[in-house]
């Protein structure tokens, strides 16, 4: 796994931090952990007004991490927080990792070994959902896609056709090959929630071949004060999700012409159609004139817009 200078290559974790001053801590330990040595930890605070910029300086002070990079920025959101970060990044391999979540030991060690030796492009492992109560942790799902088999390989193609009828959108599932990162200029869309549902399927585009590891690899936490668990959030978030599919929308008019990806694209996006059913705050009147504000046309396939207008009616 050593390159011809005798080193494992470098990973870069994205860390970006608002507001957890309770959780991050334990995030922090289990990177300093890491089975891995080559690491650069970029921690980006955006903006946070709670203890998160204090316990970020003392484990500066003291970690045993050398390659650490901090940067303090005015609150401008999680997409431009790992945007920030991805200008800095030097490692071969990136992984985008969220500040209340814990990563298991082995993981940067057995992910990369794994694509160094297959060669891939992309590597999606399984992550564990939970919910801390009382000091005590309760695991109540996992993410792992059943149609995927584990130490196994795909071309694009054959991944996407396992994974057609699935969201597994969540960028923490993934070890991504930075090059295919930054020769694309991928990057996620400012100011919106759920940017992961854009960019994840947007990155699977520029990918030629995709590894699938079984390992539980992150531990994620259903933190009840985040701002995508908040009731009180939910026409940003219908509109966050109008914004996803205007987006690929366009993405699909200016770079797909295969039929099969075309189908894929269609598919993500009526999985977003159904998230906007959640909000039953909102109702069909309402989200219509969200639809028409953001000039929602989704003639990608003409399948697609019937099926919408099916569905924004039984809202």
């Amino acid at each position: 796994m050593k390159d011809s200078l005798g080193q494992c290559p470098l990973v870069s974790i994205i860390m970006p931090v608002y507001n957890v001053g309770r959780y991050l801590e334990d995030s922090l330990k289990s990177v300093e952990k890491q089975t891995y040595a080559n690491i650069q930890l970029i921690i980006v605070n955006d903006g946070s007004t709670d203890s998160s910029g204090n316990i970020i300086k003392r484990f500066i002070k003291s970690t045993k991490l050398t390659n650490l990079i901090y940067i303090e920025q005015e609150n401008a959101g999680l997409s431009e927080a790992r945007n920030t970060a991805i200008k800095r990044v030097d490692g071969k391999y990136t992984y985008f990792f969220d500040s209340d979540d814990i990563l298991n030991a082995k993981a940067i060690k057995k992910s990369v070994e794994f694509m160094e030796k297959k060669n891939i492009d992309l590597l999606m492992f399984c992550a564990e959902a939970f919910i801390e109560n009382e000091h005590s942790y309760q695991s109540k799902y996992v993410f792992r896609p059943k149609q995927l088999k584990s130490e196994a390989v795909y071309s694009k193609q054959e991944y996407i056709f396992k994974m057609k009828n699935e969201r597994f959108s969540a960028v923490w599932l993934y070890l991504y090959r930075t090059e295919i990162i930054k020769r694309n200029s991928l990057c996620f869309y400012p100011d919106i929630y759920f940017e992961d549902a854009l960019f994840t399927p947007i990155a699977y585009y520029y990918m030629n071949t995709v590894g699938f590891l079984s390992d539980v690899f992150v531990y994620h936490r259903l933190n009840p004060q985040s701002i995508t668990m908040r009731d009180d959030k939910d026409e940003y978030k219908v509109s966050s999700y109008l914004t996803v599919l205007k987006e690929l929308d366009l993405f699909v008019k200016m770079n797909v012409a295969d039929k099969w990806l075309i189908n894929y694209y269609s598919k993500q996006q009526m999985f977003t159609v159904r998230e906007i059913r959640n909000f039953s705050i909102l109702d069909k009147v309402h989200i219509r004139t969200l639809c028409k504000n953001y000039n929602i046309g989704f003639d990608v396939i003409y399948e697609l817009k019937s099926r919408i207008k099916k569905i924004v009616r039984k809202v």
